[in-house]
């Protein structure tokens, strides 16, 4: 083996070990970026979908009630029934009536999504839901029907 062929090899092994240390940069940042950028907003989706099946639950729930306890103007929903928190006013159809206050209605059915982040507005007999100003979901209290805002 001549001196040129050991420099060749060494050069060759550098060049080697270069790709190597490159390519193991490459995906520690994708690594990163999916562990501390990426992972948080599933949380915050999967959040939101436990806020809304929980919410979707409990208009079933009152529904249910409204038919069991023989179709009452309100419906006693709570243990502490006694609590104004524990009577939710229902429509002639026996959905959860909207009335004047839509988060006051998140705020009795619905999950872990604090009132402070959501707004939500009511047009007719439906209210439109937003966290941080992102259209969620919308309630609509003449047919019980919850529908999911489209992803964009």
């Amino acid at each position: 083996m001549t001196a040129n062929d050991v420099e060749e090899r060494k050069g060759l092994r550098r060049l080697q070990n270069v790709l190597v240390v490159a390519v193991f940069l490459v995906l520690s940042a994708v690594a990163v970026r999916m562990l501390l950028i990426d992972e948080p907003q599933h949380w915050r989706e999967t959040e939101k979908d436990v806020a809304l099946s929980t919410f979707s639950e409990a208009v079933s729930l009152v529904r249910a009630e409204w038919l069991r306890q023989g179709k009452p103007a309100t419906v006693a929903l709570f243990e502490r029934a006694d609590s104004p928190a524990g009577f939710i006013k229902v429509n002639d159809k026996g959905w959860p009536s909207v009335g004047n206050d839509c988060l006051g209605l998140w705020r009795k059915l619905g999950g872990e999504i604090p009132p402070s982040a959501l707004s939500a507005t009511r047009e007719g007999n439906r209210c439109f839901y937003a966290i941080n100003d992102k259209a969620w979901f919308w309630f609509d209290a003449d047919q019980g029907r919850i529908e999911r805002e489209k992803r964009r």
